[in-house]
C-alpha cells in the first residue's frame, strides 16, 4: 500500500500566503505543483492548483490566478472531490 500526502512545498506555500508573502507562497505552489504533478497525485494537483490561484490574486495577477482556480475547480469534479475553503482569512 502506497500512501502519499504530496509535497510539503504546498503547505508551506499556503502558509506564507496565510502570512502576506505571496511571492514566496508561489515559489512554494509552483514546486508542489511540479512534484505532485510528477508522482501523478491528482488531488494533491487540484489542491495546490487552488492554492497556486490564491497566490496569484494575491499578486495582482487576475487572469492567471482566475485560470488556475477554474483549472482546480475542474480537476476537482472530475474526481468528485470537494476542496474546503479554509475557515482563517489569508491576512
Amino acid at each position: 500500500v502506497l500512501l502519499s500526502f504530496g509535497s510539503l512545498s504546498r503547505p508551506l506555500g499556503e502558509l506564507a500566503l496565510r502570512f502576506g508573502q505571496p511571492v514566496q507562497a508561489r515559489q512554494h505552489l509552483e514546486s508542489a505543483l511540479a512534484m505532485n504533478q510528477s508522482g501523478q497525485h491528482r488531488p494533491e494537483i487540484a489542491r495546490t492548483r487552488r492554492a497556486l490561484g490564491r497566490a496569484l490574486l494575491e499578486l495582482g495577477r487576475e487572469h492567471e490566478g482566475s485560470a488556475a482556480l477554474a483549472q482546480a475547480q475542474a480537476e476537482a469534479a472530475s474526481m468528485r472531490l470537494v476542496i474546503a475553503e479554509h475557515s482563517l482569512p489569508l491576512h
